[in-house]
């Protein structure tokens, strides 16, 4: 490994339709779960969009689905990839300021 490539890391991610996760590659070259924020190696896989500035995942977003049904989203992964009759990505959610949000994003 080049000095400039020590710091860096890789990652990989399994964006499931319920849940998330994501490993690395430990010290002897096993993969090894990252725990997220609140020290789970499991997430949600949910967004939700509270208001133009703030954008909340996981257990949190799923929490707070019943208050804000109309901000949140999930099982998204099912869209990734999908493309119009032009080939553009599907928009799937646009945010409270207008934004257009593709599953990709």
């Amino acid at each position: 490994m080049k000095a400039k490539d020590a710091n860096r890391t890789t990652a990989g991610m399994d964006l499931g339709t319920s849940n998330s996760t994501t490993a690395c590659l430990d010290d002897t070259g096993q993969p090894r779960a990252i725990k997220n924020a609140e020290g789970e190696f499991i997430t949600p896989s949910v967004v939700c969009f509270k208001d133009a500035n703030e954008v909340v995942i996981g257990r949190e977003a799923k929490n707070m689905a019943a208050a804000f049904t109309d901000r949140v989203v999930r099982e998204i992964n099912r869209q990734i990839g999908k493309t119009d009759a032009d080939g553009k990505p599907i928009v799937v959610f646009v945010d409270p300021s207008g934004k257009e949000w593709t599953a990709e994003e």
